[in-house]
């Protein structure tokens, strides 16, 4: 898993990514804040960067 930042200009979030998700189509994502499953839609995120876990 990797730690990502990520925002689409209107929400911000900190998640756990699986380490082969494609970044560009649709993937799943662990919200370190609620701890909910998301499904993050990634050709709608404006800005993305790696964290330490």
């Amino acid at each position: 898993m990797t730690r990502y930042y990520m925002s689409d200009g209107v929400q911000d979030l900190d998640v756990l990514v699986d380490d082969d998700a494609d970044l560009d189509g649709e993937f799943a994502a662990i919200c370190l804040d609620t701890g909910q499953t998301l499904k993050v839609k990634g050709w709608l995120i404006d800005q993305l960067a790696e964290m330490p876990l």
